[in-house]
């Protein structure tokens, strides 16, 4: 199993800090204490999004926030879960974050200048408004403008700006950087060019610049903007970067829209001619126009992943509804209600029932981790091997430990499945195995609600030696065995609860009938869930026993 962690790094806001996800961890993002990600800001609403492992990857999720939640510039839909990749930037209220996947820091990540309280240069803040007046930079500009609308990845467009500011202006080194950690420490380059080919001098950068050009000051501090670094006229400290004999150096900012993806610096040192004041504003145009074409590459992305999963999200739930039973039925001595909605992803939720030789009914349910076509695969393998077992041998037991040798063998990347298996004979006794499960209850005649006490045992999937045991439960005529799913219990509200157990059990206990048992949970989960829409898939299945005999 891929173990890298997701990591959310802050580019702008009003508190800078890095947010580790772990890997198989879900973080909910929002203003409420206690949350993985807390935001404290009125702008962040307290569930606003959240990241959700997915299969070896990572999804980001609107919760139905007020302000929106913005993915590479473009705003999620409620009930949108666009897969996250590496460098991607996210906007929730006033803050900006950059997704790093894998190694905190790689082979491109530089360190800047602590010029921050140099006195002997000094920022100044270019006006956008005035225009050049070399018809050569149009020209230029013209052709990156088409290079940059060819282009058909991020590296050939930053080698198409990279070139067009070079050649229009008189800086002798180009680069165009990403932050890559809180307060300009750390940069990472993300393409270099040199004037001179000869040039093997190393890149250096002003973090006094860095900082200016992304607007990291905070809350209070600008908007990201262009920035160029001249001479003052007092003494240097003794980190300048003026001991580097850069005399001029120019940083304008790459904006996907109203986020920062990153930053073009330019610099001009010893006996290299200073540069003009114009060719900030030049440079300030070719970032520009990068930006806009990122712009348009990442909204082509973003839409090229959500086809792909809506894909395999409609694959993956064509194999749940062939599978799982809908509706209502009667097996002998059962009589069945069942439902399964989908939430934003595709689970893996299982459920059967099946009629056996000697007169006794076979049901079960269960839960495969992780979501997706490949989750929704296993589902369909757990479900048909543990039926084909049950029917050969009648045997709780042996029908549950061969599925899980089964699976053991088979699955990947850490999966593994939660089941319930029960077989009811016609005198009413209930044999079952409950590995990992644990989600049912009993509702007898008389209308009590119970949460039998299982000893249960360790998932299917994990170990192939792991031990099952079977246990009992009597069960008379008018008794419910009410089987779920943990996308009931784990459902949230809009401030953070769950649904739980009682909220169950207090449905059930009002009786009605399997048909009710289930209309009932779910018109209430629905109304419980926030926007209506589900975290995950849901399950209920109600199953009546009919009398002791199995008339």
């Amino acid at each position: 199993m891929d173990e890298r962690p997701l990591r959310l790094t802050t580019v702008t806001g009003p508190t800078l800090g890095v947010f580790e996800v772990a890997r198989g961890a879900r973080a909910a993002i929002g203003r409420l204490p206690g949350g993985e990600i807390v935001l404290p800001d009125e702008r962040v609403s307290r569930r606003h999004a959240v990241i959700s492992p997915r299969g070896e990857g990572w999804t980001l999720a609107d919760e139905g926030s007020a302000a929106g939640t913005f993915l590479n510039g473009v705003r999620l839909a409620k009930g949108d879960a666009l897969p996250l990749i590496h460098g991607d930037l996210v906007r929730i209220g006033p803050w900006t974050f950059r997704v790093g996947i894998g190694p905190p820091e790689s082979s491109t990540m530089t360190g800047t200048l602590d010029d921050m309280s140099s006195a002997m240069q000094r920022l100044v803040r270019v006006g956008g408004a005035q225009a050049t007046s070399a018809g050569r930079r149009l020209r230029l500009l013209t052709q990156c403008i088409a290079r940059l609308s060819a282009a058909r990845d991020e590296g050939a467009m930053a080698a198409a700006a990279l070139e067009a500011a070079m050649n229009g202006t008189g800086f002798a080194r180009a680069a165009l950087v990403t932050p890559g950690r809180s307060g300009g420490e750390a940069i990472e380059v993300v393409a270099s060019r040199r004037k001179d080919e000869r040039d093997v001098s190393p890149l250096t950068f002003s973090r006094a610049l860095i900082v200016a050009a992304s607007g990291m000051g905070g809350e209070a501090g600008p908007l990201p903007g262009t920035f160029v670094l001249s001479d003052a006229s007092r003494p240097v400290t003794s980190h300048s970067i003026m001991e580097l004999e850069i005399h001029s150096a120019v940083c304008t900012p790459v904006m996907l829209g109203d986020l920062l993806w990153g930053l073009l610096y330019l610099d001009a040192r010893g006996g290299e001619a200073k540069a003009a004041r114009d060719e900030a504003e030049y440079c300030e145009a070719v970032a520009t126009s990068l930006g806009l074409s990122l712009a348009n590459l990442r909204r082509d992305e973003l839409e090229r992943r959500h086809l792909e999963l809506m894909s395999e999200l409609q694959a993956a739930r064509e194999v749940q509804e062939a599978i799982v039973p809908q509706g209502r039925g009667v097996s002998r001595g059962l009589e069945y209600s069942v439902r399964m909605v989908p939430g934003q992803f595709v689970a893996g939720d299982l459920f059967d029932v099946m009629e056996l030789p000697g007169g006794a009914t076979g049901f079960l349910i269960g839960d495969v981790t992780g979501h997706g076509a490949g989750s929704g695969m296993m589902m369909a393998m757990t479900q048909s091997h543990v039926a084909a077992l049950l029917r050969q041998t009648g045997d709780v037991v042996a029908s549950v430990r061969g599925a899980n040798e089964y699976l053991a063998a088979r699955a990947q990347g850490g999966k593994f499945a939660t089941l319930w298996l029960g077989l009811l004979e016609p005198s009413g006794l209930l044999r079952y195995v409950d590995a990992g499960h644990g989600l049912w209850l009993v509702r007898r005649a008389g209308g009590e609600v119970e949460r039998p006490e299982a000893r249960g045992s360790v998932p299917l999937g994990i170990d192939a030696d792991s031990p099952f045991e079977e246990e009992r439960l009597e069960l008379g005529a008018g008794d419910r065995v009410v089987l779920f799913s943990d996308g009931v219990t784990e459902q949230r509200d809009g401030t953070g609860s769950q649904f739980g157990v009682e909220r169950l059990a207090a449905t059930v206990r009002e009786g009605g009938g399997p048909e009710a048992d289930v209309a009932t949970t779910f018109e209430r989960l629905l109304a419980f869930a926030s926007g209506g829409v589900l975290d995950d898939d849901a399950t209920v299945a109600s199953c009546l026993v009919r009398t002791r005999s199995g008339a």
